[in-house]
């Protein structure tokens, strides 16, 4: 589960632009690149948005063109603070700081040292997999078709269709989604997606590709079908993260092992030719090997040969093909607050479940 916070107002005394280099653009905000001259400690970088709910972490992308700090090994060595915490910004990447409600998250220089800074995606996050995890499939593109044209008008539940669709298949009309009870070219609107035509309409329909997980209710057509499996381990060391505050605390972040988790990409439709249309833009998807998972991106692998099911009856089951991959990723649970020196824990925030 992520809140996306969008960075459209910004209170600094550095020059910024809008950064448009590839590598480091936001996944889906605008990313911004800041000139930060020598002599600017204690200088910040103030973003008036705010976050208040159920979260553990604040994470944001940042990337730093000076030599990156791969650790902080003692309080004061780390070049900048976000929120107060020490945080190690070097090459692109995930910074991630405990959470507590906020109305500005700030950022702050803690070096005299000039540098050039690439902030983008700040976020408030907590896990709850495997959720998270298929909510990062569900931003696969899929295709629509277009199939003709139809007229109707505010109110209708029903449209008579410009050619024969089976029942359950999802159209695209004037922005809104259908999903079909089909007689004939008769088509009448399921409760499942708009019920009532919200205005007047003439023009194109499209056959649209629904993505989904699991089967809710009726499966649609065509579609895509996310499905997973319980994870085993996946047996590699467990870093240990820790951000130093300022004052008497140390702050830890405790994470644990790695899951390899496997998800089933199914596609199903009516007709062979609308799955094998479909799968084509899964494979694409799979070619690129990577899903982002509230805001980080992970590598997936496909582990299997595609399953091709075709009916042999009338009544037999739809023609489908089914993907198997696997991805490994950690659930990040639990920041505690240990007093330095003691090496004793105190408390622990949030505390789950």
């Amino acid at each position: 589960m992520e809140k996306r916070l969008e960075l459209d107002k910004i209170e600094t005394d550095f020059q910024y632009e809008l950064c448009e280099i590839s590598d480091y653009t936001g996944r889906e905000s605008r990313s911004f690149k800041f000139t930060i001259p020598s002599g600017s400690r204690g200088k910040k970088i103030v973003f008036p948005v705010g976050c208040d709910g159920d979260f553990v972490d604040i994470a944001f992308n940042a990337h730093s063109f000076r030599h990156p700090t791969f650790s902080l090994t003692a309080g004061g060595q780390g070049y900048y603070a976000a929120q107060g915490f020490e945080v190690a910004i070097g090459e692109y990447d995930t910074v991630i700081v405990p959470y507590a409600p906020f109305d500005r998250f700030e950022i702050e220089v803690l070096t005299d040292e000039g540098d050039v800074l690439i902030v983008n995606d700040l976020r408030c996050v907590k896990d709850e997999m495997p959720q998270d995890l298929l909510q990062g499939f569900l931003a696969m593109e899929l295709p629509k078709v277009g199939v003709g044209q139809v007229c109707v008008q505010t109110g209708d539940r029903h449209v008579e269709l410009p050619c024969v669709l089976p029942t359950n298949t999802v159209i695209e009309m004037d922005g809104e989604r259908y999903q079909l009870e089909v007689v004939g070219t008769r088509a009448t609107f399921k409760d499942t997606m708009t019920r009532t035509v919200p205005r007047d309409y003439e023009g194109d329909i499209y056959v649209q590709t629904e993505c989904r997980i699991g089967h809710l209710d009726d499966v649609a057509f065509p579609s895509v079908v996310l499905w997973y499996s319980s994870p085993k381990p996946d047996l590699r060391a467990v870093r240990r993260e820790e951000y130093r505050v300022f004052g008497l605390d140390a702050w830890i972040k405790e994470r644990t092992q790695y899951e390899k988790w496997t998800v089933q990409i199914e596609v199903v439709g009516a007709y062979a030719e609308w799955v094998q249309h479909v799968a084509s833009y899964v494979r694409r998807f799979l070619e690129t090997n990577r899903v982002y998972v509230n805001g980080k991106r992970f590598t997936f692998e496909w582990t299997q040969a595609a399953v091709d099911t075709d009916p042999t009856t009338y009544l037999d089951i739809q023609p489908s093909v089914a993907y198997v991959v696997e991805i490994s990723l950690q659930e990040e649970f639990l920041w505690q607050v240990v007093q330095k020196g003691s090496g004793k824990l105190r408390t622990a925030i949030p505390k789950l479940g």
